[in-house]
């Protein structure tokens, strides 16, 4: 039995993340864990969550930027 049955990626996407999420990819592989990839978005803080209707929303405009 694995001690690890979940492991969290967190990612930038840079080169360093990339050679975690192997790391993690392994580990995974050996013990059968869950891979978890998690990338945080920082809203700028000109926007206010009533700008949006909803996520969607909120996606279009972080694509467009």
């Amino acid at each position: 039995m694995s001690i690890f049955k979940k492991i969290l990626v967190p990612t930038d996407f840079s080169s360093k993340a990339e050679e975690a999420l192997k790391v993690a990819v392994t580990l995974s592989k050996t013990s059968g864990s869950e891979i978890i990839l998690l990338h945080v978005l920082e809203i700028p803080k000109t926007l206010k969550e009533s700008d949006f209707a909803g996520p969607d929303s909120l996606l279009t405009y972080l694509s467009e930027v």
